[in-house]
């Protein structure tokens, strides 16, 4: 019989990493290609007007022609990941900490 040992450190962020990869996946892959409002409004936890503001701004991956404003998905995560690329050049180190302390 073989007896492998894993440091505790190792085995919390491995667990971490493939829950976070396993989530991330996931829910991906469970949305629709196009989210309609409410779907959209759910997914962020987010009412009316935060949702206005945002079907409102140009570099928005919103499409209107379907009849009624959608939510391209897959644009969704890119545009998600380019805002937080430029908090992270434009915002200053203390609310870097504080974000990264959020998150621990």
């Amino acid at each position: 019989m073989s007896v492998v040992v894993i440091e505790t450190d190792d085995l919390e962020r491995w667990i971490r990493e493939t829950v976070a990869a396993s989530v991330q996946t996931a829910t991906i892959q469970d949305l629709p290609p196009f989210l309609r409002r409410e779907e959209f409004m759910n997914l962020l936890g987010i009412g009316e007007s935060k949702t206005a503001e945002l079907f409102n701004r140009p570099d928005f991956p919103v499409i209107r022609d379907f009849g009624h404003p959608r939510v391209v998905t897959h644009l969704l995560m890119q545009w998600a990941e380019k805002q937080v690329g430029w908090i992270n050049e434009k915002a200053s180190e203390n609310f870097k900490n504080r974000r990264r302390n959020a998150t621990l």
